[in-house]
């Protein structure tokens, strides 16, 4: 387990503030689990074929269990890149997924309305997308912010390379 450096403190105290806290938490274990070994071929191998035998229905011949390997620690500047990409790919993978999930219940709203199953109470769409009604509660979802926000991911990208840049040249990166 790696002692978190001091220096990713300024980038959790950012998401924390953005409201992305969630994503500091992840940092967190991320780093604490550390990097997880490959898989050798051979090991690989074994795995295709229990999977295939098990597909088959047939039993495998019992073998020697191989020791799990240690996860590697992330330290030191490998903790700063490491933490940098992981932000920009966590976003990125959150966008894509919030924009696959618009694009579904925009459909399922579509079709539902068509039968009858979904009331105009319970959602809205809205001029560039929509909104759902939940206990109460309505989330708006606008393809415009969404779009933003796909857009603004490489100003992001380019922003924590050069964050993580400077602080691993151990300049100023605030």
């Amino acid at each position: 387990m790696a002692v978190i450096d001091r220096r990713l403190l300024p980038l959790i105290e950012v998401l924390a503030e953005s409201g992305a806290d969630w994503l500091a938490f992840e940092l967190f274990d991320g780093l604490r689990v550390g990097r997880a070994p490959e898989d050798s071929d051979e090991e690989l191998s074994r795995a295709r074929l229990a999977i295939r035998k098990f597909i088959k229905d047939e039993r495998l011949p019992e073998e020697e269990k191989v020791g799990a390997q240690a996860a590697v620690p992330i330290v030191g500047d490998e903790q700063i890149a490491w933490a940098a990409n992981y932000v920009t790919d966590r976003i990125s993978d959150s966008v894509g997924m919030l924009e696959a999930s618009l694009s579904q219940l925009e459909s399922i709203l579509s079709q539902g309305r068509d039968s009858g199953m979904v009331s105009d109470i319970a959602s809205t769409q809205i001029e560039d997308g929509l909104a759902i009604r939940i206990e109460g509660e309505q989330i708006s979802i606008h393809r415009t912010e969404l779009q933003q926000g796909i857009g603004a991911l490489s100003v992001l990208r380019e922003a924590l390379a050069h964050w993580s840049e400077a602080v691993r040249a151990g300049g100023d990166a605030s």
